[in-house]
């Protein structure tokens, strides 16, 4: 098995909830289903009848300003940080009601073994084409507007985009019997990556520019190839097949 080393993780997120804010990790497992822990959680609208009944930032920007966070090992209770600062259980009935109320429609904490994805289990993005998009937008980014769970640090940081060329093949990540993942597709974006995620304001001249400049494309998903630890630090080799 011939490999290329294309970069480093910089940076490790999950999501618990659904379109909920996430956390960094200084190593993750990927399992079959993605990385554990990840979207395993949602909430669904009790009057909607849709194949994706799921509440998301589309519909409420603001869910984009509670922090969810699993605060032990993946059998821990996912606790929720509020935008006022409160700290509750993702199933707390004052928090539901709180949210029902935002969305102007009954919700219901609900947990998905397998988890809760709109395409695909891995999202990936590099720090070479983040700074290439702000670059071209003239104005910083935070990382988690395109809820990646695996950010990587190309080698060679002119190589913007370089995930565009991995469709197709695996990535390695670290040594020994590594955790791999195979690229499939690149990533399709909606508008919620206009919202910041602290304050859920919107700047729509990133979606915009992604719609006319990038086909609306930014990123790629990939799906597990074999489970394995992920770290922070861990070099990234693309497999030639």
């Amino acid at each position: 098995m011939k490999t290329i080393d294309v970069g480093t993780i910089c940076q490790l997120r999950r999501y618990p909830v659904k379109s909920m804010g996430g956390e960094p990790l200084p190593e993750a497992r990927l399992g079959w289903h993605g990385v554990r822990g990840d979207r395993r959680a949602a909430l669904l609208r009790l009057d909607d009848e849709s194949g994706l009944p799921f509440l998301s930032a589309r519909q409420l920007p603001e869910l984009l300003t509670y922090r969810a966070t699993i605060p032990g090992t993946e059998e821990t209770p996912i606790l929720v940080v509020t935008p006022a600062g409160d700290s509750l259980r993702f199933e707390d009935p004052v928090l539901v009601s709180e949210l029902s109320s935002l969305a102007g429609t009954p919700v219901r904490a609900i947990h998905l073994w397998r988890g809760c994805f709109d395409s695909m289990p891995i999202s990936i993005v590099t720090t070479a084409s983040l700074q290439a998009l702000e670059g071209d937008l003239g104005t910083s980014l935070e990382v988690d507007r395109f809820r990646p769970n695996i950010v990587v640090e190309l080698a060679s940081a002119s190589e913007a985009y370089a995930e565009d060329r991995w469709l197709g093949r695996r990535l390695t990540f670290g040594g020994g019997d590594a955790a791999q993942a195979r690229c499939n597709r690149k990533t399709t974006r909606c508008r919620v990556v206009n919202h910041d995620t602290k304050t859920a304001s919107a700047n729509n001249a990133i979606h915009s520019f992604l719609a006319t400049r990038r086909k609306n494309l930014f990123g790629v998903y990939a799906s597990p190839e074999h489970p394995g630890v992920l770290r922070v630090g861990d070099t990234v080799r693309l497999i030639s097949d």
